[in-house]
């Protein structure tokens, strides 16, 4: 047997979450309906579909935005987080990306997505709150250590 048909396969969801930085250093939530939980913009990867894609598809599906609301580069090249503990994703892609102009509270249409019905900018200190309290977070084994790390981003960013 060659060593190639010795390798074993290593299973893999991947998902993308979006650190979408405001003009004002905050960062964008979403709010989930069906759970009442924040979480960053995220989603999985589609068949076919590149970590960039996904990134920018998920922004439009979640947030309402696409490439012209974003600064150039529109994606600074994605962090890796491995995923452990009880959940689908086992390989998070964390991109960061900064916003052209700066974004208030708005309140989704219940047409337009099905998942969420807010998007709100969150202060530092907001997102040191939340994630005190970590039943307020969609799927916390990967939002949370996402927003950790986003918060360590935003001291280089």
């Amino acid at each position: 047997m060659s060593p190639e048909n010795n390798r074993e396969r290593w299973p893999a969801t991947v998902s993308v979450a979006l650190i979408m930085v405001n003009g004002d250093g905050s960062l964008l939530l979403v709010h989930k309906r069906k759970t009442d939980q924040w979480s960053l913009p995220a989603g999985g990867l589609q068949k076919g579909e590149n970590g960039e894609q996904a990134a920018f598809r998920e922004a439009r599906e979640e947030t309402g935005l696409g490439p012209d609301d974003f600064e150039r580069p529109f994606l600074i090249n994605p962090d890796v987080l491995f995923i452990t503990g009880n959940t689908k994703t086992s390989v998070g892609l964390l991109y960061i990306m900064r916003l052209k102009v700066g974004w208030r509270e708005q309140r989704l249409m219940s047409d337009s997505n099905e998942e969420v019905d807010l998007v709100r900018p969150f202060s530092r200190l907001e997102i040191e709150k939340l994630l005190d309290h970590p039943e307020t977070i969609y799927k916390p084994e990967f939002n949370k250590f996402a927003l950790e790390r986003a918060l360590n981003w935003l001291v280089d960013f």
